[in-house]
């Protein structure tokens, strides 16, 4: 968590080539959480790369919460799209 904190852009690189599964999806989670305030569209991107459906439906309801204050509508169309591939 601290890698992540201090170094996003770097964590984001190595969970990329991570193999997939629980802890790739937990780490994605956390690039989604630490960027959801930041921007909440970067935020986006890890969201969309959590394998887990549930995982993935939690934190993008943080994520979206945060982007509407925002951009109300860019956050309901992304919210949208999540809810239709799942």
């Amino acid at each position: 968590k601290e890698w992540l904190t201090n170094s996003p852009d770097a964590a984001a690189e190595w969970l990329a080539q991570a193999a997939a599964g629980p802890g790739r999806d937990q780490g994605m989670a956390e690039l989604a959480r630490y960027w959801q305030v930041r921007n909440p569209e970067n935020a986006w991107s890890y969201v969309k790369q959590v394998a887990d459906p549930q995982v993935r439906q939690a934190i993008a309801a943080g994520v979206v919460f945060e982007w509407r204050k925002s951009d109300p509508a860019a956050a309901d169309g992304a919210w949208s799209s999540l809810s239709a591939n799942n």
